[in-house]
Protein backbone atom coordinates (compact mmCIF):
# COMPACT_ATOMS: atom_id res chain seq x y z
CA UNK A 1 0.00 0.00 0.00
CA UNK A 2 2.62 2.45 0.63
CA UNK A 3 4.18 1.91 -2.22
CA UNK A 4 1.31 1.95 -4.32
CA UNK A 5 0.87 5.86 -2.77
CA UNK A 6 4.40 6.45 -3.54
CA UNK A 7 4.49 5.53 -6.48
CA UNK A 8 0.89 6.14 -8.42
CA UNK A 9 -1.94 7.81 -6.03
CA UNK A 10 0.31 10.24 -4.36
CA UNK A 11 -2.70 11.69 -2.66
CA UNK A 12 -4.67 10.98 0.69
CA UNK A 13 -4.78 11.06 4.77
CA UNK A 14 -1.75 12.17 7.05
CA UNK A 15 -1.61 8.69 7.51
CA UNK A 16 -0.17 7.90 4.23
CA UNK A 17 2.59 10.39 3.66
CA UNK A 18 3.57 9.80 7.43
CA UNK A 19 3.34 5.84 6.83
CA UNK A 20 5.74 6.76 3.79
CA UNK A 21 8.45 9.19 5.08
CA UNK A 22 8.74 6.36 7.60
CA UNK A 23 9.28 3.93 5.49
CA UNK A 24 11.83 5.88 3.23
CA UNK A 25 13.76 6.39 6.18
CA UNK A 26 13.75 2.70 6.70
CA UNK A 27 15.69 2.12 3.65
CA UNK A 28 18.01 4.68 4.34
CA UNK A 29 18.52 3.42 8.42
CA UNK A 30 17.26 6.23 9.89
CA UNK A 31 15.20 5.15 12.93
CA UNK A 32 12.03 6.80 12.49
CA UNK A 33 8.21 6.26 13.82
CA UNK A 34 4.89 7.40 13.13
CA UNK A 35 3.09 9.53 15.43
CA UNK A 36 -0.52 10.58 15.80
CA UNK A 37 -2.41 12.30 17.48
CA UNK A 38 -3.99 16.44 17.70
CA UNK A 39 -2.99 19.10 16.21
CA UNK A 40 -5.19 22.11 17.27
CA UNK A 41 -4.47 25.73 18.11
CA UNK A 42 -8.16 26.82 19.30
CA UNK A 43 -8.23 28.59 22.59
CA UNK A 44 -11.62 28.77 24.49
CA UNK A 45 -11.39 32.14 26.50
CA UNK A 46 -14.53 30.93 28.56
CA UNK A 47 -13.43 27.75 29.33
CA UNK A 48 -9.66 28.06 29.76
CA UNK A 49 -9.42 25.35 27.31
CA UNK A 50 -8.32 23.85 23.44
CA UNK A 51 -10.72 23.37 21.33
CA UNK A 52 -10.35 20.05 19.48
CA UNK A 53 -12.69 18.15 16.93
CA UNK A 54 -12.43 14.35 15.07
CA UNK A 55 -10.95 16.28 12.07
CA UNK A 56 -7.95 17.78 13.69
CA UNK A 57 -6.84 14.55 14.28
CA UNK A 58 -3.24 14.06 12.55
CA UNK A 59 -0.35 11.93 12.18
CA UNK A 60 3.52 12.98 11.71
CA UNK A 61 6.78 11.78 11.50
CA UNK A 62 9.53 11.55 14.47
CA UNK A 63 13.17 10.83 13.45
CA UNK A 64 15.81 9.55 15.70
CA UNK A 65 18.95 12.43 13.86
CA UNK A 66 20.79 11.24 17.28
CA UNK A 67 20.62 8.45 19.72
CA UNK A 68 17.99 9.24 22.39
CA UNK A 69 17.61 12.62 20.11
CA UNK A 70 13.60 12.52 18.55
CA UNK A 71 13.00 15.61 15.79
CA UNK A 72 9.08 15.69 14.42
CA UNK A 73 8.38 15.97 10.67
CA UNK A 74 4.77 16.92 9.01
CA UNK A 75 5.23 15.84 5.72
CA UNK A 76 1.52 15.89 4.91
CA UNK A 77 1.12 18.96 2.40
CA UNK A 78 -1.00 21.82 3.20
CA UNK A 79 -4.07 21.61 0.96
CA UNK A 80 -8.02 22.05 1.11
CA UNK A 81 -8.49 18.01 1.30
CA UNK A 82 -6.01 17.81 4.47
CA UNK A 83 -6.97 18.76 8.16
CA UNK A 84 -6.83 22.69 7.91
CA UNK A 85 -6.72 23.17 11.80
CA UNK A 86 -6.25 27.22 10.81
CA UNK A 87 -9.94 27.29 9.81
CA UNK A 88 -12.37 29.14 11.35
CA UNK A 89 -15.45 27.29 13.32
CA UNK A 90 -18.62 26.56 11.14
CA UNK A 91 -21.70 27.76 12.21
CA UNK A 92 -23.13 24.16 13.27
CA UNK A 93 -19.52 23.75 14.82
CA UNK A 94 -19.79 27.07 17.19
CA UNK A 95 -23.37 25.84 17.74
CA UNK A 96 -22.63 22.19 18.83
CA UNK A 97 -19.65 23.40 20.74
CA UNK A 98 -21.94 25.68 22.75
CA UNK A 99 -23.90 22.48 23.65
CA UNK A 100 -21.34 20.93 25.15
CA UNK A 101 -20.41 23.70 27.37
CA UNK A 102 -23.74 23.52 28.52
CA UNK A 103 -23.29 20.01 29.20
CA UNK A 104 -20.20 19.96 30.32
CA UNK A 105 -21.49 22.79 32.60
CA UNK A 106 -24.44 20.99 33.51
CA UNK A 107 -22.64 17.66 34.51
CA UNK A 108 -19.36 18.96 36.71
CA UNK A 109 -21.84 21.75 38.50
CA UNK A 110 -24.85 20.30 38.76
CA UNK A 111 -24.95 16.38 38.94
CA UNK A 112 -21.28 15.88 40.47
CA UNK A 113 -21.63 18.79 42.21
CA UNK A 114 -18.87 17.85 44.81
CA UNK A 115 -16.63 19.92 47.41
CA UNK A 116 -14.45 21.44 44.76
CA UNK A 117 -17.51 22.70 42.77
CA UNK A 118 -18.63 24.56 45.87
CA UNK A 119 -15.27 25.87 46.30
CA UNK A 120 -15.35 27.02 42.94
CA UNK A 121 -19.00 28.87 43.26
CA UNK A 122 -18.00 30.33 46.53
CA UNK A 123 -14.77 31.43 45.17
CA UNK A 124 -17.46 33.18 42.30
CA UNK A 125 -19.18 34.98 44.87
CA UNK A 126 -19.05 38.17 45.31
CA UNK A 127 -17.11 38.99 48.70
CA UNK A 128 -20.09 41.59 49.88
CA UNK A 129 -22.25 38.53 49.87
CA UNK A 130 -20.18 36.10 51.39
CA UNK A 131 -19.72 38.44 54.04
CA UNK A 132 -23.56 38.70 54.13
CA UNK A 133 -24.00 34.86 54.21
CA UNK A 134 -21.21 34.72 57.24
CA UNK A 135 -23.30 37.33 59.14
CA UNK A 136 -26.45 35.19 58.48
CA UNK A 137 -24.92 31.94 59.21
CA UNK A 138 -23.50 33.72 62.62
CA UNK A 139 -26.53 35.37 63.48
CA UNK A 140 -28.33 32.05 63.34
CA UNK A 141 -26.04 29.85 65.35
CA UNK A 142 -26.20 33.46 67.93
CA UNK A 143 -29.93 32.45 67.84
CA UNK A 144 -30.05 28.74 68.00
CA UNK A 145 -27.27 28.84 70.93
CA UNK A 146 -29.29 31.64 73.05
CA UNK A 147 -32.71 29.53 72.92
CA UNK A 148 -30.54 26.58 74.10
CA UNK A 149 -29.22 28.41 76.83
CA UNK A 150 -32.34 30.67 77.72
CA UNK A 151 -34.40 27.33 78.04
CA UNK A 152 -31.25 25.69 79.95
CA UNK A 153 -31.75 22.34 77.81
CA UNK A 154 -28.29 21.24 77.40
CA UNK A 155 -27.10 19.15 74.46
CA UNK A 156 -30.20 16.79 75.11
CA UNK A 157 -32.17 19.69 74.52
CA UNK A 158 -30.77 20.29 71.14
CA UNK A 159 -32.05 17.27 69.88
CA UNK A 160 -35.55 18.05 71.14
CA UNK A 161 -35.51 21.43 69.32
CA UNK A 162 -33.91 20.07 65.90
CA UNK A 163 -37.01 17.16 66.39
CA UNK A 164 -39.78 20.16 67.04
CA UNK A 165 -38.35 22.38 63.88
CA UNK A 166 -38.02 18.78 61.85
CA UNK A 167 -41.83 18.30 62.89
CA UNK A 168 -43.32 21.66 62.05
CA UNK A 169 -41.71 21.67 58.56
CA UNK A 170 -42.86 18.03 58.23
CA UNK A 171 -46.35 19.70 59.39
CA UNK A 172 -45.87 22.52 57.04
CA UNK A 173 -45.51 20.18 53.97
CA UNK A 174 -48.56 17.76 54.83
CA UNK A 175 -50.61 20.62 55.07
CA UNK A 176 -49.71 21.87 51.51
CA UNK A 177 -49.68 18.68 50.19
CA UNK A 178 -53.63 18.10 51.63
CA UNK A 179 -54.56 21.66 50.57
CA UNK A 180 -53.24 21.11 47.09
CA UNK A 181 -54.98 17.81 46.83
CA UNK A 182 -58.75 18.99 48.22
CA UNK A 183 -58.07 21.51 45.53
CA UNK A 184 -57.90 19.11 43.20
CA UNK A 185 -60.55 16.80 43.91
CA UNK A 186 -62.90 20.20 44.12
CA UNK A 187 -62.20 20.43 40.36
CA UNK A 188 -62.54 17.46 39.37
CA UNK A 189 -65.80 17.30 41.31
CA UNK A 190 -66.99 20.99 39.84
CA UNK A 191 -65.61 19.80 36.26
CA UNK A 192 -68.44 16.80 36.73
CA UNK A 193 -70.93 18.22 37.79
CA UNK A 194 -70.36 20.41 34.60
CA UNK A 195 -70.69 17.67 32.54
CA UNK A 196 -73.92 16.01 34.20
CA UNK A 197 -75.60 19.39 33.53
CA UNK A 198 -74.38 19.64 30.14
CA UNK A 199 -76.23 16.16 29.62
Amino acid sequence: PIASFILNHKRGHCEYFAAAMAAMCDTVDLPARVVTGYYVDRWDEVSNSYIVFQRDAHAWVEVEVEPMAWVAYDPTPSSQDAPTWQQEMTFMQRVRFEWQQWELAWQSSVISYDSLAQKKLIGFLDPFWRSHVDNMTGTFKTFYASVVKWFDIGAGGRVWIDLVMGAAVLAGFIILLLRWRSRRIKNVLTLSNWMNKCQ
